[in-house]
């Protein structure tokens, strides 16, 4: 997988969820539940932006640096972690690469 050049929202080109679903399935080849379970700590996050006795929990799972007090950080870190996992995507090759983020070899795996 690579840049998404032609994966934009409303382009002609490309229909608008395609660039997803391709990181979907380089996650998919490798570990074969592994979107299901990423799809579903997102949901789970998601619907614990809407109650806040559960952001401490958010806190202690992902060890922020900071206390996650209001819907909007939620919402950063799913974006945060959204992006982590398409970084992995399109930097998935067999040798290390640094040039978005350092990640190892094969980060997917």
């Amino acid at each position: 997988m690579s840049a998404p050049i032609l994966y934009f929202q409303g382009a002609p080109s490309a229909p608008e969820n395609e660039f997803g679903d391709i990181a979907t399935r380089d996650f998919a080849a490798r570990l074969d539940k592994s979107p299901t379970l990423i799809r579903e700590s997102f949901e789970y996050m998601m619907d614990m932006k809407q109650r806040p006795d559960t952001w401490s929990q958010i806190d202690s799972i992902f060890n922020t640096c900071t206390a996650v007090s209001s819907e909007q950080d939620v919402e950063y870190l799913y974006e945060h972690l959204s992006n982590g996992y398409l970084y992995m995507a399109m930097t998935d090759y067999p040798y290390p690469a640094n040039f978005l983020e350092p990640m190892p070899a094969w980060p997917v795996s």
